[in-house]
This record gives C-alpha cells, structure tokens and sequence, in this order.
C-alpha cells in the first residue's frame, strides 16, 4: 500500500492526480500482486525455503527505496505517448516489480505455515489478514502523515529500510547461528534419523489429494477481485462531488476497502474450514449483490 500511494504522488507532477492516474496504479498494483501470487504459488509447492523469501524481501527492499530515482525516468520514456498509455506503462515500470516481489510473500508464507489440508484455509485467511491491517496501517501512516509531511523520498527511504530490516536480521541469525555450530564436537551434532520400510509406510502425507473441484471456482475469484476494484472506483466517483478527489479522499477509501478485506479474509478462513462447500460461496455473492446494488442509494444517504 505504501508503493502504491507513492507511486501515485510520483506520477502526480506530470499526469496529476485524475481518476485516470488512479486507475492505472490501482490496476498495475493488482497486476503485479497476480502475478506474484501466481508465480509464488508455484514456487510454494516445489521450492519453498526461508532462504528464498528472505531474498524476496531484499529485492522488495531496494526497488522501493529507488522509486523517487527510478519516476522521473520512466516518466521522461512515455512523454511522447498519449495521456493513457503513458500513465498505463509508467505505472507498470514504476510500481510493478515491487508488486511481484510482494505477491510471492502470501503463498510462501501460507506454505510454511501450513501442517495439513484442513486447516489451510484457517492458515491462509490469517495470513492475508495479517498483511491486510499491515496495509490499513501504512495507507492512513503515510497518506495522512508521512507522504504531506516527510515527502516522497524520506517516505521511500523509511518504507525500503523497514522492509530491508528483515533480511539483515535474518543475515545475521544465520551467520551467528553457523559459527556456533562450527564450535560444537562433531560427536555432539545429531545425525539425520533413518526411516525404516515399514516405519516409512506409516509415515502419512501431510497433504493428501484434494477432490475434484470444478474450475468454475476460478471464475468467482476472478469476479471478487473485479468487483472490489469497481466498487472502490465508483466510491471515490461517488465521493469526489462532495470531498473533491484528493489524497486524502483516496488513502480514505483504500484504508476503508482494506479493513474490509482484512475481516472478510479472517472470517473467510474460518468459513473455509467449517463450511468448505461451494453453497457457501453462492451465499455470500449473493449476499454482497444485495449490498452493491444499495450503494448508490446509501452513498447518497450518508453525504448529506
């Protein structure tokens, strides 16, 4: 979240801070969070290490802290395009590799968080509620505070070395860690036990295989991402003849949409292991239809 307001503020002195700049971040920001959640899918099931995702957040690290340096930049290489397509591919050089190194946390950290099928969904619901509050925390610290007052690079600068800490603490657990062990006698460093035939036949699989599901779940993901996306731009048009359309209207309106994601992901969780049929999803999409097709009238209602 932090990436995003601030890759918005970047292209703000060139291509102002319009709805069409909005779009595009918010687009480019779900753009490369898909493909991070993709690929860190598949980096989940065959190559999942610690090692792995503390690199992960080093990169993450130093393409934010360059940010300030890298926009003026990419904004001099789509000058000459049109007001669209420059916002469109400015956005995705600025903000979209951050994006995708994100993306990879949420799988990996699912992955090693996770003992067995049933409670995955209980583990993965966490996991994105805990990153959502984390979100709604820097949207209002730096949208409300940090950005107006400290400016864009002091901003980058404290998001990149926050974000880098991890990784140094991390360096140095290891290699505090690998000098001990070299002290230690050879006889007292335990040998990797040995699994015996019938011992491995009893050993069970900490993740059996899944049923057949129809591919049609794919669809409903697609669709709530969709509409999350639509119903955050049509708040911001529903607010801005009342509030203007400021930063301040947008960390409001972003900050809002997280923490309801954060609840719907904990409580999502919860339901995915207590009630994992596809019923429960036809309810609860029918159940936010009701609620959309309301907005309009409840936008109207709480601006007097």
């Amino acid at each position: 979240m932090a990436v995003e307001l601030m890759g918005a503020k970047l292209l703000a002195p060139f291509y102002g801070s319009s709805l069409y700049v909005w779009t595009a971040v918010l687009s480019i920001t779900v753009l490369g969070l898909t493909a991070g959640y993709y690929l860190g899918g598949r980096l989940a099931a065959k190559q999942a290490s610690e090692k792995r995702l503390v690199r992960i957040l080093g990169i993450a690290s130093i393409l934010v802290i360059a940010l300030p340096a890298t926009a003026s930049a990419f904004i001099s290489i789509t000058s000459h395009m049109g007001l669209i397509p420059g916002i469109c591919i400015a956005c995705l050089l600025l903000v979209a590799p951050p994006m995708l190194c994100f993306g990879l946390v949420g799988p990996l950290a699912v992955r090693f968080m996770t003992q067995n099928r049933e409670t995955v969904g209980n583990v993965a619901g966490t996991v994105y509620f805990t990153s959502t509050i984390g979100g709604i925390a820097a949207t209002f610290l730096l949208g409300f505070h940090w950005i107006p007052e400290w400016g864009l690079k002091s901003s980058a600068m404290t998001t990149g070395l926050a974000l880098g800490l991890l990784p140094v603490l991390y360096a140095i657990k290891t290699s505090l860690s690998s000098e001990k062990s070299e002290m230690l006698p050879a006889e007292w460093v335990a040998a990797p036990a040995k699994v015996t035939a019938p011992e491995r036949k009893s050993v069970k699989t900490p993740f059996p295989k899944a049923p057949q599901i129809s591919r049609s779940v794919y669809l409903f993901a697609a669709l709530e991402g969709a509409t999350v996306m639509a119903v955050e731009l049509m708040a911001a048009r529903m607010l801005a003849p009342y509030f203007g359309a400021s930063l301040y209207v947008w960390v409001a309106i972003i900050g809002i949409t997280l923490l309801s994601l954060a609840l719907g992901y904990y409580a999502g969780g919860r339901l995915a292991d207590r009630y994992p049929r596809i019923e429960t999803i036809h309810w609860i999409f029918l159940i936010s239809a009701m609620l959309l097709l309301l907005m309009h009238v409840t936008s109207q209602r709480f601006t007097l």
